[in-house]
């Protein structure tokens, strides 16, 4: 009997190869050895004339649905540049496709997924910039508003069915990485999640980013304007924050731990690193509310929250406005700032950085009060004001989740310094959201 139809039907011994991996092809279903053989597909070999005819039935599958999901998925990873259902994440080749009750609605449906894994590559000739991007963004806000898609555009069916497939490469044979299916509605519903999750006043991006930028983030970044690369990007990483977002599950915890060290080595504390640490802290403390787990930590804020008294993040607010303190005191003397210096210290070992960043402070207060005497007391007020509310002694190291938050209290306390400054110095921190 055929697994995939239930009718008794003539099995494949071999299944056709699928293309687009090695150059010979590859199988999802193979057995190369007696070892990986049924007991009962064993007995069947020995009892055959010919011993390889029975091969296939380890896993029966009839020859014409074998042949039927050989060509239907060859033709869903053809290399084809209008081939808008493949796409490279990682070292995941993810296709996706729908099903609805119009052959339009599908390709819709199909459209605002490519929208999402996509981002700006789908934008082809006919569709004017940005086109894709906007889509996106408002299906998100319908979703947002407990809304139906169908009330945005018609030709979206909120109920069509939409299917994922991860495959990887392993050896001759292929792996599938992941498998998820769900609505449009309910996908919508997991994208809204994931870019909440992500949220950060000031916004981080310009254009909502996809999976494998997102993974970006966590390669390394040599001199102050190089860009990372992506084959510096674990390629497990990026596969499985593409399954973490379609399956609304947590993020992998690579992830945190890959940007925390970016931090720390390159000092580069851009928005979509932050906005990743708040992510990927945000979904677990959600998550373990949901499920009934024991969960000290709230939800990081997406703004400047004065009131939080969480020491990672008070710690990295503290260290935001040392560096203004310094910067304010020596102007265009500073040749490197304490976050080039000792970002990755004092987010890691704060009791043997803060003691000694707190001295120096203490010299650039007596050289501003001289030259500006009412900004001297607004920055001691402010320092003094953190200091006040952290435990009274510094922690001698702060664990992997503290660390993303204290560059996210780093990242509130700069930014909103620049909005008090009225936009001034304010650097346009927004990333593109999709590689250059």
């Amino acid at each position: 009997m055929c697994l995939v139809s239930g009718l008794r039907a003539p099995l494949a011994r071999l299944h056709p190869p699928i293309k687009g991996f090695e150059s010979t092809g590859s199988s999802i279903v193979s057995f190369n050895a007696d070892a990986y053989i049924s007991y009962r597909g064993s007995l069947l070999k020995v009892q055959s004339k010919h011993k390889e005819n029975d091969s296939g039935a380890n896993a029966p599958i009839s020859k014409s649905a074998a042949f039927a999901y050989t060509t239907a998925l060859n033709h869903l990873l053809r290399r084809d540049p209008r081939n808008r259902q493949r796409v490279q994440i990682g070292d995941t080749t993810v296709v996706f496709w729908a099903q609805a009750r119009t052959t339009a609605h599908a390709e819709e449906a199909e459209d605002l997924i490519a929208d999402f894994l996509r981002g700006g590559e789908t934008e082809g000739p006919g569709i004017a910039d940005g086109q894709a991007t906007q889509r996106l963004h408002l299906a998100l806000e319908q979703v947002r508003q407990a809304r139906p898609l169908r009330e945005m555009d018609d030709a979206l069916d909120d109920d069509a069915r939409i299917f994922v497939l991860g495959l990887a490469p392993n050896a001759s044979r292929l792996s599938i990485r992941f498998w998820e299916t769900q609505t449009l509605a309910g996908f919508a519903a997991r994208l809204a999640a994931h870019y909440q999750d992500l949220k950060l006043e000031p916004p981080a991006w310009k254009r909502a980013p996809t999976p494998q930028f997102l993974a970006l983030q966590t390669a390394p970044v040599y001199g102050e304007h190089g860009k990372p690369k992506a084959e510096d990007v674990s390629p497990l990483l990026a596969g499985e924050l593409t399954r973490a977002i379609l399956a609304g599950t947590r993020y992998p915890r690579s992830l945190l731990g890959g940007i925390v060290m970016r931090f720390r080595a390159d000092g580069q504390v851009n928005p979509l690193r932050v906005a990743l640490c708040r992510a990927v802290l945000a979904r677990e403390a959600r998550l373990d509310t949901q499920q009934g787990l024991s969960s000290t930590k709230g939800e990081p804020p997406v703004s400047l929250d004065t009131a939080n008294t969480d020491p990672g993040y008070l710690l990295g607010r503290l260290f935001s406005s040392l560096e203004n303190l310094q910067r304010t005191a020596l102007g265009g003397q500073v040749n490197a700032t304490i976050r080039d210096r000792y970002y990755g210290a004092a987010s890691a070992t704060p009791a043997s950085i803060f003691p000694v960043l707190l001295r120096n402070a203490q010299n650039h207060f007596g050289k501003l009060r001289k030259d500006k005497a009412g900004l001297a007391v607004n920055l001691e007020k402010e320092v003094g004001q953190i200091i006040d509310a952290l435990p009274a002694s510094f922690p001698r190291s702060l664990p992997i989740h503290e660390q993303g938050r204290f560059a996210i209290g780093y990242y509130h306390q700069t930014q909103a310094r620049f909005a008090r400054n009225n936009g001034q110095d304010a650097p346009d921190t927004a990333s593109e959201g999709e590689p250059t």
